[in-house]
């Protein structure tokens, strides 16, 4: 069992198809299609049921799924812990943003910041739209790119409003 494999599942229960799982993992849905049924011979269970609809979790995915993000999210932690020693405290943001963001915003405004702050090293997390604001909350990033309109009505956190965006 590694990262990756534990990424593609919590990638496919998430979106409970093979084929936009692997689109979003950036694999080929047979590579993902292999990592699952390895974890599932490696845990000796079921983790999804297939049908001709699709996927869904079994009894045993469920439960899983719950750890799988446990493990990951330590992962991420002791990955940030290594790169903060590395870097200093100081010296890091953690930056997370929505699969559906404008893709030109992220890069210009990260490229605006470290113009502005050289000194400050930046690592990047693609996030589904709920889980950006979850993350923000349990402090897994400091900062966020997000559509989600509820954060001005927030107390807990500052908000800038970098570009207004029309959608017809």
């Amino acid at each position: 069992m590694d990262i990756r494999a534990l990424q593609s599942f919590i990638m496919l229960a998430n979106t409970l198809n093979f084929t936009r799982a692997a689109e979003l993992m950036y694999i080929s849905q047979p590579s993902l299609s292999k990592q699952i049924v390895n974890l599932e011979d490696e845990l000796g269970v079921p983790l999804f049921k297939r049908n001709k609809r699709g996927v869904e979790l079994t009894v045993y995915g469920k439960v899983f799924l719950n750890d799988a993000k446990e493990i990951i999210n330590q992962w991420e932690k002791s990955i940030n812990h290594i790169e903060q020693v590395k870097y200093g405290d100081n010296g890091f943001v953690r930056i997370g943003f929505i699969r559906d963001f404008p893709i030109k915003i992220v890069p210009e405004s990260i490229k605006l910041f470290t113009k502005e702050n050289p000194e400050v090293n930046i690592k990047l997390k693609e996030f589904g739209e709920n889980e950006c604001i979850e993350v923000l909350c349990k402090g897994d990033v400091d900062a966020v790119f997000t559509f989600w309109e509820g954060i001005k009505n927030s107390e807990d956190f500052d908000y800038l409003i970098i570009k207004k965006i029309q959608y017809v």
